[in-house]
């Protein structure tokens, strides 16, 4: 997608006038704080955030002296923006170069009204349980589905592709009736081979990435049934694809071929429409390509590439960033996001990278955080007009210990709570250390 050029269009808009002088009263307000530098920082992954005690303080107020005529109090100037306690931005990074991601406001003062976009999830114990039922069923479903089609490549049975799109549907569906487990699953990997959560990941992550694309169902459950196809090809190279260390770059090469195989596999599906296989094919074959033409198997270029290889690819990169291999361990979610904003934005349209911000924020469904309240907890649900602000299930205590159960907070209802940093759930520290490994063991998906 090309974008104008804002800044011509700024110079050509006609020059605003200087406000009128106000004479001077007898009661100055304080004058605001200095503005050293509103560049966000760009070589740390952690946002400076205030300490504790300064949450919720407001600038001071001169009141003025008392007449005999009533008069407002007189109030304190404005803060400057991306200094002091002012109002969260539609989108992180808006105002930043390509590559970097806003720094995290203190919270505001006054509570923030609740656009339309945004989401609440139901806190009634019993709905989200059913939630979590229906995602979990759901998830094990493509977890076996995509087990099954890598141990038989060849000869995948001919109800396959019946299958995987139903699992599209179903996902398309429970997304839409904004059940927060299905992207909380995304979390998961599976010990035995990466390969399967990682395929079910990559199709749920595309089908939230499309949630505010204005994408027609049936395309997004094609998009959801080529994401859960997309790395068919490497059963063909696991010995490379799961050895416990890096590759050389002759094993690079052999390995970058397995597009290719993904296609020669998909002509084995049955009982598909010849022209629904090809658009399957070549989506899969161009998930590893890249805008700038730095991808694989062929290195084309932006024009070349289906729009919907180029959403795979965006999330295969966060959902590969995001869980371990064997031979490194995972980043945080939050870390992940950065790094793609970093590293990756010439890689891709940056409407969808903005695509990837609005629904996963910089603090992804399933990641724990630390709030200013010193509590930890997990991301159920993100807000996608305001990504700092996500709804929250406290785990562990300001006192280190387990909350049980769970308590719900929505930071959109509570301003002067706000996420201090994201964290490693297994790494913090708590009283009960069997704490830990049962955060380690949440990670894991067990069928």
């Amino acid at each position: 997608m090309k974008f104008s050029d804002l800044d011509k269009k700024r110079e050509s808009l006609p020059q605003q006038p200087p406000p009128p002088k106000k004479e001077k009263s007898a009661v100055q307000p304080p004058p605001p704080p200095p503005v050293e530098n509103l560049d966000p920082p760009t070589e740390r992954y952690r946002e400076e955030v205030p300490p504790p005690e300064a949450v919720g303080k407001r600038p001071t107020v001169v009141e003025p002296a008392k007449t005999d005529k009533t008069t407002p109090p007189v109030q304190p100037p404005p803060v400057a923006a991306g200094i002091g306690y002012t109002s969260f931005p539609a989108a992180p990074g808006a105002d930043c170069p390509p590559g970097t991601a806003q720094a995290i406001p203190p919270p505001p003062l006054e509570q923030p009204s609740i656009p339309a976009k945004s989401r609440n999830v139901d806190p009634d114990p019993e709905k989200l349980s059913r939630h979590k039922e229906a995602a979990d069923a759901l998830y094990g479903l493509a977890i076996r589905t995509i087990k099954n089609l890598f141990q038989s490549p060849q000869t995948p049975p001919p109800e396959l592709f019946g299958e995987l799109k139903t699992i599209s549907e179903e996902m398309l569906r429970q997304i839409q009736e904004e059940n927060p487990y299905v992207s909380i699953n995304t979390r998961y990997s599976t010990a035995s081979s990466y390969f399967y959560a990682h395929s079910v990941n990559v199709a749920t992550l595309s089908l939230l990435l499309t949630d505010g694309l204005g994408w027609e169902e049936e395309d997004r459950i094609l998009l959801g049934t080529a994401a859960l196809l997309h790395e068919v090809g490497m059963s063909r190279f696991l010995h490379l694809a799961q050895a416990p260390r890096e590759l050389t770059s002759e094993e690079r090469k052999e390995i970058r071929l397995h597009p290719l195989a993904s296609q020669e596999l998909l002509g084995h599906i049955q009982n598909t429409e010849e022209s629904l296989k090809n658009m399957l094919s070549e989506i899969v074959g161009q998930v590893h390509e890249r805008a700038n033409g730095s991808g694989y198997p062929h290195g084309i270029g932006r024009e070349k590439i289906n729009l919907g290889a180029q959403i795979i690819g965006l999330c295969d990169i966060y959902e590969a960033l995001s869980h371990p291999r064997n031979w490194r361990n995972a980043m945080l979610p939050h870390d992940a996001i950065k790094l793609i904003l970093r590293d990756n934005a010439e890689e891709f349209d940056r409407h969808l990278l903005k695509a990837l911000l609005e629904q996963l924020s910089l603090y992804p469904p399933g990641s724990y955080v630390r709030l200013s309240t010193h509590e930890i907890g997990r991301v159920l649900q993100v807000n996608p007009s305001f990504p700092t602000r996500p709804l929250v299930e406290i785990r562990i205590q300001a006192d280190k210990t387990k909350e049980d159960p769970p308590k719900i907070v929505n930071l959109l209802k509570r301003p002067l709570i706000h996420v201090s940093q994201a964290v490693d759930e297994t790494q913090i520290a708590v009283k009960d250390p069997r704490l830990r490994l049962q955060f380690e063991a949440s990670r894991w998906w067990t069928d």
